[in-house]
């Protein structure tokens, strides 16, 4: 008798042929292909509609005797279909994973929008119902996610469709929250929406912007800035912010299951904090600490022993110095996220974050707002060339202002980023060494 193991799961054939409408015309539903579907293996599924297969891999411990929580993750503009960024997460295991594609390659031009998007849910729908027969999938616990284009898709999921949802993985992208009279659904209490995002990255604002978008409608939101990175999935080091995000989803039926990763995390912080001298390394560490998912499991005492270290922390000289900028800081980065994914309003806040650097920037707050000026400096520079390809009016910002970008040019750009990749690399916690791929 063969084992779970080596059983070999075959997909049964749809029962009624429906008729697909793509962005590309009319396509009569054809049988779905026989689907081999081994534990810990990756195989390929042919969908009408798509232009390519899907990729579809159980976990390593995949049984058909219970409902397992599903990942349909979207690549970006340009790629093709991947798993391997959430099986490195996982480990391969907890999760079926499965590695989406779309009814347009390249990008989705804004006539296009409603029609994609709208194809893109309904085939996610129907994939969903079907792993949920041939692979014991339950699609109570479907979460989308995926990075740039397929961050903008994970993103519309979470903004139309809440509701159809377990929850979002949306890496380098968001959604505008800035829509006139359009009444959105709020979110089922707790539902977990994580948003990853380079501190260099264009969309960097816009990601602010939906975190705050999301927790205002009722999810609970995991914002993770990958300091020192720009439009990429945190790498070197993984995010431990996303990795405890999923180890939480993973065991979100039964939480006891997570109690040796949440006291390896306390015990590596207590390690990371007592090998750490700098008073402002410290305080952010502990900081960073308390917002990461685990930090929800803290109990009272651990909530007051955080609390009473961050207040001894705050009364060091070297922190003190950080608060005053750090105040400016977060004012303007706030300011930033608020205003919009606009040129008027970088071209306000290019100027304070400026400020803040000039006046500190020996400071890590002032290092940050110098790193922010220039990344702002870019979006302006991208805005303005897209508005003249377009025959639109530029403004006169740079011509007003050049004695203010001559400045912020000497801004050591390359050094900043070392500084911030290395102190991501000492704010974080990871948990374990990278998955199977």
């Amino acid at each position: 008798m063969q084992s779970h193991s080596q059983r070999k799961v075959t997909s049964r054939y749809l029962a009624v042929a429906v008729m697909l409408v793509t962005l590309t015309g009319l396509y009569a539903q054809e049988p779905v292909p026989e689907l081999e579907l081994i534990p810990g293996k990756s195989s390929q599924l042919s969908w009408p509609g798509l232009d390519a297969p899907i990729t579809v891999r159980l976990p390593t411990s995949w049984t058909a005797d219970r409902k397992w929580p599903v990942i349909f993750y979207y690549h970006g503009t340009g790629g093709r279909t991947t798993i391997s960024l959430p099986v490195d997460y996982t480990g391969g295991d907890h999760f079926v994973i499965v590695g989406m594609t779309y009814t347009i390659k390249g990008s989705v031009s804004g006539d296009q929008s409603e029609q994609f998007y709208r194809d893109t849910m309904r085939i996610f729908e129907e994939v969903r119902a079907h792993l949920a027969q041939v692979a014991s999938v339950d699609p109570d616990r479907a979460y989308v996610g995926g990075f740039s284009k397929g961050g903008w898709t994970a993103a519309y999921f979470a903004d139309k469709h809440p509701l159809k949802i377990a929850g979002a993985l949306i890496l380098g992208a968001g959604v505008n929250p800035f829509r006139e009279g359009e009444e959105l659904q709020r979110f089922r209490d707790d539902t977990p929406i994580y948003v990853g995002v380079g501190q260099l990255e264009l969309n960097y604002a816009v990601s602010l912007q939906s975190a705050d978008h999301y927790g205002k409608r009722g999810a609970r939101v995991t914002l993770d800035v990958y300091d020192g990175q720009g439009h990429q999935p945190a790498s070197n080091p993984r995010s431990d912010f996303l990795e405890q995000w999923l180890l939480i989803e993973a065991y979100r039926d039964d939480v006891k299951q997570l109690k040796p990763a949440f006291d390896k995390w306390l015990a590596k912080l207590g390690e990371k904090m007592a090998a750490t001298r700098q008073p402002v390394t410290k305080y952010l560490m502990l900081e960073r600490a308390g917002n990461a998912p685990f930090a929800r499991f803290l109990n009272k005492v651990q909530r007051q022993n955080f609390s009473s270290q961050l207040e001894q922390l705050r009364k060091q000289p070297a922190v003190a110095e950080e608060w005053e900028l750090r105040a400016r800081y977060e004012s303007t980065r706030r300011n930033e996220s608020e205003g919009g994914f606009r040129l008027a309003n970088w071209e306000n806040v290019i100027l304070d974050y400026s400020t803040v650097y000039r006046r500190g920037p020996h400071t890590t707050f002032g290092k940050r707002a110098g790193i922010d000026a220039l990344r702002v400096l870019d979006s302006i520079r991208e805005a303005i060339r897209q508005r003249s390809k377009s025959g639109r009016e530029t403004g006169d910002f740079m011509l007003k202002n050049a004695r203010l970008i001559a400045e912020l040019e000497k801004i050591p750009r390359s050094s900043l980023v070392t500084y911030f990749s290395e102190f991501r690399r000492t704010l974080t916690i990871p948990l374990s060494e990278p998955g199977p791929r």
